[in-house]
């Protein structure tokens, strides 16, 4: 058998993450002291609490300018709009810069099935510009925006459910399948976002149960471990060694 040699790639040259010329290419000079000048008040605790204060009274009495300062200032640096449309130039220009984006639909359930659903459209929605969008890795979402959070807790507790309570569970099952099932329709990988210890266990059993489902091909359905915790390696041990003995795959 004869053997050609590979023709040898190109050097690398190793990402430091000290290097804030690569870190920061994104933003102009302007935009790097603005953002110093919002983390350095950040920073000050005094100032936050009056300010967070100062805040709030001001949205209840609907004070002119409020919102408008919010939004170009503290809601620009955390967030890229408030709906998928206001986010797109957004996720073009990180794009320029080879950088992905994930739409986090960060609005949590209220507690009733309009919102829940409501919730569950808009992350479908995601999914299906996520599917036609390079820039956009994967979706992600929080199952506490699916359903309410007093039935995961209960669940967890191992307290009987009542009837209603088993239907409302059994409805936000049904959400979480729906975003499931678009996101292997669509080959969209979809990360479950990790949340209270108290209530963790029973988003991982329906992550699990979701992979079960959707991840005989590749990893579609993907579960957060929250490595900070003593106990969440030895978890992370047990499902991928159930995934293993389940035939699908680990996300």
């Amino acid at each position: 058998m004869s053997v050609t040699p590979a023709v040898p790639l190109p050097p690398v040259a190793p990402i430091s993450f000290e290097d804030t010329r690569i870190a920061f290419e994104a933003k102009s000079d302007a935009d790097l002291r603005k953002m110093y000048a919002l983390f350095a008040a950040m920073n000050n605790g005094s100032l936050v609490k009056l300010g967070g204060g100062f805040m709030q009274s001001a949205l209840k009495f609907n004070f002119p300018g409020t919102k408008f300062l919010i939004k170009h200032s503290i809601f620009k640096q955390f967030c890229g709009g408030e709906t998928i449309e206001e986010c797109k130039p957004v996720i073009a220009e990180l794009g320029r810069y080879h950088i992905g984006t994930i739409l986090d639909y960060s609005v949590e359930g209220t507690g009733n099935d309009q919102s829940f659903d409501r919730t569950r459209d808009e992350i479908l929605a995601t999914i299906a510009l996520a599917a036609t969008t390079p820039n956009i890795p994967f979706s992600v979402f929080k199952v506490t925006g699916l359903m309410p959070t007093a039935l995961l807790e209960k669940t967890q507790a191992g307290t009987p459910l009542t009837e209603p309570e088993q239907a409302a569970f059994a409805r936000g099952r049904q959400r979480l399948d729906a975003l499931c099932a678009s996101a292997h329709q669509h080959g969209v990988r979809l990360f479950v976002d990790a949340e209270e210890s108290w209530f963790q266990q029973t988003i991982d059993d329906l992550a699990e149960e979701m992979m079960r489902r959707y991840n005989g091909e590749r990893a579609i359905v993907w579960n957060t471990y929250q490595l900070y915790r003593h106990d969440r390696l030895e978890a992370l041990q047990a499902a991928h060694d159930r995934a293993v003995a389940g035939g699908y795959y680990l996300g």
